[in-house]
């Protein structure tokens, strides 16, 4: 399964972050799913994601269109009980025994994880040290940084959004928490769909970072004007 959220985050996966974000709740929850069963509803992804529950709907409509989930109505008779289970699958276009890009995070991951076992102490006993470590290239340490961000500071921003500008970042050394805390104080500036614009547009002009708040405005407004 982890191959399958690899997949989401890559060049490969869905076209709009969004998309991304709704997939990812769907992943989290089949990861603590005792049963490998998950009957997510429109209004908890929403509130997950902070997305309106017409667009998760829209969002979900295009994943099981392009072959990433699929879902089944169930329903408790007599209970007045009716809800989507969702599964994930790949898409035709990709083969997870295959794919080098899946293959090479697989590595990646286990390479960092052996490493761990052998080298240091998992996990890092604070933010001080999980930065020191990510600065030498420490994909544990960065991977520690993103998964412990306090996303209670940022009730307005869509987190999942932010992972993903966290994720494509040019250099693990520059992903701090002070680093963190700044790009997400100013991402929650913005309305959630306006945050996926910002990322989309960091990731066609190949930055690693938020422009200034002026330079947004203007890419917002210049979006809107193209709509």
């Amino acid at each position: 399964m982890r191959r399958w959220q690899w997949a989401i985050w890559s060049h490969e996966g869905p076209a709009r972050v969004a998309q991304r974000a709704v997939a990812q709740v769907l992943f989290d929850y089949l990861v603590t799913s005792p049963d490998g069963r998950v009957f997510p509803s429109i209004e908890t992804i929403a509130e997950k994601t902070a997305l309106t529950e017409k667009t998760v709907g829209g969002h979900l409509d295009a994943l099981v269109a392009a072959g990433w989930i699929a879902r089944r109505l169930r329903e408790r008779g007599g209970q007045g009980w009716r809800r989507y289970e969702y599964t994930l699958h790949f898409p035709k276009h990709i083969d997870p025994s295959t794919d080098d890009f899946l293959k090479r995070a697989e590595r990646k991951r286990l390479d960092a994880i052996d490493e761990h076992r052998i080298t240091e102490e998992w996990p890092p006993r604070d933010d001080a040290e999980a930065e020191r470590r990510a600065a030498k290239g420490d994909y544990l340490g960065e991977e520690y940084l993103i998964d412990n961000f306090d996303t209670d500071r940022f009730p307005a921003l869509d987190v999942r959004v932010f992972y993903r500008l966290a994720d494509i970042r040019k250099s693990v050394a520059t992903i701090t928490k002070t680093w963190l805390n700044t790009n997400a104080g100013q991402l929650a500036q913005y309305k959630p769909g306006e945050q996926a614009i910002l990322v989309e547009w960091i990731e066609s002009n190949e930055k690693s970072s938020l422009p200034s708040h002026q330079a947004c405005r203007a890419i917002l407004k210049q979006r809107r004007a193209a709509a």
